[in-house]
């Protein structure tokens, strides 16, 4: 993997090496920059907020406002969509497109029974996800909310999944599935969708106590790399969800040039 920019701020990287994460090499570039800015972003949207970034085929190495380790919903059809596209190929064609494009339930739904039985359907996304450097993330495949996939219901906390969408662009497996989330139908256009290129897949529904996750996995191309990115709020509802989301991805365009690029 290569790394573009450098820098580290002392305080950020005390963070981060308290936080787990690794810093070093190329690091991150006017950190403290990065937080204070995105401190603004979460001042104005006024709700829980977070994002994370991974410099592409790399890992997390700048994690902003909250992480909850929440539901990952919709975003977890793109393992899922990998898995079937990587075992089924053009036979799955259609389930692929509607899963990642329109995020169809139905045909996400199809696609993992595509898959064979719970456990094979679970190790296959399961393989998937550790594929895409994240070796933390465990597939949730049985149904524990009435009314939802137990895929769905699995818990990935941005962290995990900015590293995994950072891998995506290194993994031949998931080329089509990029090329379908730099092409998703309009009612999927939000977040960090306006970038120019940017791979997308949301993902949201209700939390237990009325309110709503909204959340959003990307993988944005640049001259100099590619990043990974995870980020998600919980609002009022679907709608407020998204706006925030709008915001919080004018800050990701107002600030590509500092974050840390990689290479396959």
């Amino acid at each position: 993997m290569n790394l573009k920019r450098t820098g580290v701020s002392l305080a950020v990287a005390s963070v981060m090496a308290m936080s787990g994460y690794a810093v070093g090499g190329a690091g991150i570039a006017n950190g403290a920059d990065l937080a204070s800015s995105f401190a603004a972003v979460q001042a104005a949207v006024g709700v829980p907020v977070g994002i994370a970034i991974a410099p592409g085929n790399g890992s997390t190495n700048v994690v902003l406002g909250n992480d909850p380790g929440g539901v990952a919903w919709s975003t977890s059809k793109v393992p899922v969509a990998i898995a079937a596209e990587q075992e089924f190929g053009s036979a799955v064609s259609s389930d692929v497109g509607l899963a990642i494009t329109e995020s169809d339930n139905a045909a996400a739904e199809a696609l993992w029974e595509k898959l064979g039985s719970t456990a094979q359907a679970t190790a296959a996304t399961q393989q998937v996800i550790r594929a895409g450097g994240d070796g933390a993330t465990v597939v949730n495949g049985t149904v524990t909310r009435a009314g939802y996939t137990g895929f769905g219901q699995t818990q990935w906390t941005y962290a995990n999944q900015a590293t995994f969408a950072a891998h995506l662009t290194c993994m031949p497996a998931a080329q089509p599935i990029l090329a379908l989330m730099r092409n998703v139908a309009s009612d999927q256009q939000w977040g960090v969708q306006s970038i120019t290129g940017a791979a997308v897949k949301g993902g949201w529904g209700p939390t237990t106590d009325g309110r709503y996750d909204v959340r959003q996995m990307a993988v944005i191309n640049t001259q100099v790399g590619q990043v990974g990115v995870s980020m998600g709020t919980v609002a009022a509802d679907f709608a407020a969800g998204q706006q925030v989301l709008n915001k919080v991805g004018a800050w990701v365009r107002q600030n590509i040039p500092n974050f840390t690029y990689g290479h396959c």
